[in-house]
């Protein structure tokens, strides 16, 4: 039968309509479906993100599987470079477990980790008789049995696992276990134990302390083999989690001091710490001073002595240098040669160290009242020959002075900056040739130089750096003062000072002591020393510091 054309048209549009309907029904289908998939997958990613913050993982416990917490891990140090994770699967005759590594490949001992780790996990639990379940029992098996070295730990928080990893750590993880094993596999690029820089000595050991905290402990338990020496660990900064030790003897120590410090270093919260210097400023006293009040040093046998005396160190990882708490301000010009001299030389030279303490703080001053305010006092053929001096001179005898100071304390600071044999070099035979040219010129009197050269000499006799340091700026202040205010206004600055210093207190302990308050038994150990067992028989019955 033959259809007619019309019809035929009709049916050809029916068709192409139901075509486009059936079109448009399949793309919603897609879209619908495609939709559906994305959120799946959504849904998917939101059970394995994590959240982050800095304080997250301090106390978040361990996951059960190994993939989650290696996949958490990923979420702190997933780009970075030198961190490696390591899946795999041990098998014996009863099961099979998934173990999971993870370490930074800078930090970890690589022929460790293959000898102690990869071979001891593949050996060992061959070894297994029966099949393991998940949970304590599986953990405790791999901890006694399979990875059977020194230095294994274990940790249920990411808070101490991060800290084992970022300190050279290797991390095992097991799957069914909330728990993780510490493997310490650390292998540090350290610098060698070298001879003091800053605290120099004639006698004495010639080691000091460098960035491994580790180092520095050993090599004050070499000096100290106490039962007693306690080394108590503290975790310091949000950001860093930097390793601090408190060192010091049990049953020497001052309870109040050690609570005092303690105290402090909980309450400290500080972003980060990098150095010593960053402890200061969370030990510090609440009085403000410039002289320093908590003492430094780069020498175990100085620290060593001063545990002996009851004192607390103060360690920091990455940090060359200890702290020593309670310290007072005649132990800023004590040095490590008066105890391996008799007492009669060593107190000598204490004396001769205070006397350059002195000079360096008062002559400037000093120079000024006898030149600008109180002349008459000088002796008739010294005055004639300083006003002959300073006949050519242009400038006055306090600016001529304060000018020649600088210029001093200038070349000295470029010389501390400068490489060691140039910096040397610069101080000494800058200071000659800039000296001399300058009184040769007219610009500045003999005596100008020579009062200056007295104040530098007494600072370079002081064995401190950061007492030096208070030194110069004090006399500065009391050289402005004598200008302004003359005599009167240099003895009340002079009073300010002793007052101050008699009310500054270092964790408790009073920081002009022995002279204020004056303690005669203290006296055996400041400006001068006694013979030592006089001294220690003395400090142990009496049960206070003896500076």
């Amino acid at each position: 039968m033959k259809i007619p054309a019309a019809h035929g048209r009709n049916f050809c549009l029916k068709v192409s309509k139901l075509r486009i309907i059936i079109d448009k029904v399949k793309k919603m289908a897609i879209f619908k479906k495609g939709k559906e998939n994305k959120k799946q997958k959504n849904q998917q990613g939101q059970k394995t993100q994590f959240p982050v913050s800095n304080d997250d993982y301090l106390k978040k416990e361990l996951y059960a599987t190994v993939r989650e917490n290696i996949d958490y891990l990923k979420i702190y140090q997933g780009e970075c470079w030198d961190f490696v994770t390591v899946k795999f699967t041990l098998e014996n005759n009863h099961q099979e477990i998934d173990v999971g590594l993870a370490y930074l490949a800078g930090l970890v001992d690589q022929k460790l980790l293959n000898k102690t780790v990869i071979d001891a996990l593949n050996r060992n639990f061959l070894k297994a008789k029966k099949e393991l379940p998940e949970g304590e029992e599986r953990f405790r098996f791999f901890k006694s049995k399979v990875l059977i070295a020194i230095g294994i730990d274990e940790a249920e928080s990411f808070g101490k696992l991060f800290n084992a990893l970022l300190s050279g750590d290797m991390i095992v993880f097991l799957e069914g276990c909330n728990k993780c094993l510490i493997v310490g596999a650390r292998m540090y690029q350290e610098r060698a134990v070298e001879k003091p820089t800053t605290q120099i000595t004639v006698m004495g050991s010639n080691d000091s302390f460098n960035e491994n905290l580790l180092t520095n402990l050993s090599l004050l338990r070499k000096r100290i083999k106490n039962p007693n020496l306690i080394f108590k660990n503290y975790i310091l900064g949000k950001e860093s989690n930097t390793n601090v030790v408190l060192a010091y003897i049990k049953g020497l120590v001052d309870e109040n001091v050690l609570q005092e410090v303690e105290k402090r270093i909980q309450k400290a919260e500080l972003p980060e710490v990098t150095d010593a210097s960053y402890l200061e400023v969370a030990l510090r006293e609440k009085q403000f001073s410039i002289f320093p009040k908590i003492f430094y040093s780069e020498r175990p046998d100085t620290v060593a002595n001063n545990i002996l005396e009851g004192r607390i160190a103060i360690l920091c990882d990455s940090s060359p240098e200890a702290l020593i708490a309670p310290s007072v301000f005649i132990q800023f010009l004590h040095s490590t040669d008066d105890f391996h001299q008799k007492a009669f030389i060593a107190s000598f030279f204490r004396l001769l160290r205070t006397m350059g303490f002195l000079l360096s703080l008062f002559v400037p001053s000093l120079y000024i009242l006898l030149i600008f305010h109180h002349s008459e006092l000088l002796p008739v053929n010294l005055l004639f020959s300083v006003a002959g001096q300073r006949i050519q001179t242009p400038l006055p005898a306090y600016l001529e002075l304060f000018t020649v100071m600088v210029a001093f304390d200038l070349l000295r600071e470029a010389g501390t900056r400068m490489p060691t044999a140039i910096g040397t070099s610069l101080s000494f035979v800058g200071a000659i040739i800039i000296g001399q040219s300058s009184v040769d010129a007219g610009l500045i009197s003999p005596i100008i130089v020579i009062i200056v050269a007295l104040t530098g000499i007494g600072a370079l006799a002081i064995p401190n750096y950061k007492l030096n340091l208070a030194t110069t700026i004090t006399k500065y202040i009391l050289a402005i003062i004598s200008v302004a205010f003359g005599s009167f206004g240099f003895t009340l600055a002079l009073v300010m000072l002793l007052v101050h210093l008699s009310s500054l207190r270092s964790f408790g302990v009073d920081y002009f002591a022995p002279f204020a308050p004056f303690s005669k038994e203290g006296l055996k150990d400041s400006l001068i020393r006694v013979h030592l067992e006089n001294l220690r028989n003395k400090w142990r019955q009496k049960k206070q510091y003896p500076h």
